[in-house]
């Protein structure tokens, strides 16, 4: 079931608040790694991607594992243990998604500035090493994914080839640390010019402090990969925020830091608090499924009108790489939140035959799931329908009284 399922992500999820805290507490101290923890359980993002059955907060929890483990051997020096640990997250980083590469190079480059000597030769070796099992055992399937880097049913959703594309993406990145706080959130030009800010302030902050060093590359070189990537290819990988979620602890860290060596105690507070409380007020929307399909609504009104003697036809064209389009994606997704067993059931993306044309002839009614917007007239011409239900973007359910026979 949906808890069961999900319980993995959300595990993750609060290990990798629990990582964080402490990282910070180790370069910064326990009152910034306290904030820090906090401004994580609350990000609109987080919360959104804790509930998911998807890989972004395993990579969270495996990113943030290979921080604590350099920063250990930063303060206490190497040990086989903390060796292990760094190559076993670096590796699980690689193998977990390909975009991890800017936050690895991102504690390579950590390494290089603050470590010297047997530490750092050490650090080097974990790293070549991880690299080598990394080629072993997720090269092959890296290159079978190079080879259908340009299929239409993986990269359609991403392409952005209107003009104005290298202004648009410029604008993603400026809003990003907005959107590491509160999402859902425009790409707009105020939300930019103030994310725009953060990305500045931590390039100035890290040139002063040594304990916002890494959180400043880490945050830089996480989301650059990603800005020079949807340019050159004319892509909108920025435009969602899991691939570039592994940047925002950077953010939470930046945010709980930034004035914490003021004397002034009130003060150090200030912009952690100011932060909680956006994310605070931004909650409702984490918890309101706005970034995805109604499918359970849909699969209900499957369930209230499905009849003895039905068949249900699941339906459409699937030609440009749009999974909303494909009959397997509305029936897996709908079979995820069905209550009730149904009849016969037919996925259909081309026009059928005068054979199974025949067949949907002989039952009492036809029910069709079919993207919105898109004809289903080649079912069963002529014959009466009306329209049940609409879930956009998901589906709609119509309903098919007495097919015609061909």
């Amino acid at each position: 079931g949906p808890a069961s399922l999900r319980a993995l992500s959300l595990v993750l999820s609060v290990a990798a608040i629990a990582v964080l805290f402490v990282v910070v507490r180790d370069l910064s101290g326990t009152t910034p790694a306290l904030w820090a923890a906090l401004l994580m359980a609350l990000a609109g993002p987080q919360i959104q991607y804790a509930q998911e059955a998807r890989n972004y907060s395993l990579l969270l929890l495996e990113g943030l594992g290979a921080a604590a483990t350099l920063v250990r051997i930063e303060k206490y020096g190497p040990s086989r243990p903390r060796a292990a640990t760094l190559i076993v997250c670096v590796l699980a980083m690689a193998l977990t998604h390909y975009f991890s590469i800017g936050a690895i190079a991102a504690l390579a480059v950590y390494a290089a500035v603050r470590l010297r000597g047997p530490s750092l030769r050490r650090v080097a070796g974990c790293f070549i090493l991880a690299a080598a099992l990394w080629c072993v055992v997720g090269a092959p399937l890296a290159v079978r994914h190079w080879r259908n880097r340009d299929d239409p049913r993986a990269t359609s959703f991403l392409r952005d080839d209107r003009p104005g594309h290298a202004a648009r993406t410029l604008l993603r990145v400026a809003a990003l640390p907005v959107r590491f706080i509160a999402e859902p959130m425009t790409t707009s030009r105020g939300v930019a010019a103030a994310g725009g800010v953060v990305f500045v302030l931590a390039l100035l902050l890290a040139l002063r402090r040594r304990d916002l060093l890494l959180w400043s590359i880490w945050l830089w070189l996480t989301v650059l990969p990603l800005a020079a990537l949807d340019l050159c290819r004319r892509t909108q990988h920025l435009e969602f925020v899991r691939y570039t979620l592994l940047a925002s602890p950077a953010l939470y860290a930046i945010a709980a830091t930034l004035l914490s060596d003021r004397r002034e105690r009130w003060i150090r507070h200030l912009p952690p608090l100011l932060v909680a409380l956006a994310c605070a007020l931004a909650l409702p929307a984490a918890y309101s499924a706005w970034w995805k399909s109604d499918w359970r609504a849909l699969a209900g009104e499957i369930d209230r009108h499905a009849r003895p003697g039905d068949v249900v036809v699941f339906w459409g064209y699937d030609k440009g790489g749009d999974f909303a389009g494909d009959p397997n994606a509305s029936f897996y997704y709908t079979s995820y939140y069905r209550r009730r067993p149904l009849g016969p059931i037919v996925l259909m993306d081309q026009p059928p035959d005068d054979a199974l044309a025949r067949q949907l002839s002989e039952f009492a009614g036809v029910l069709v799931v079919a993207p919105p917007g898109q004809s289903f007239d080649e079912i069963a011409r002529g014959s009466p329908r009306r329209r049940l239900a609409s879930e956009p973007p998901a589906a709609a359910l119509w309903r098919i009284d007495a097919p015609t026979p061909p």
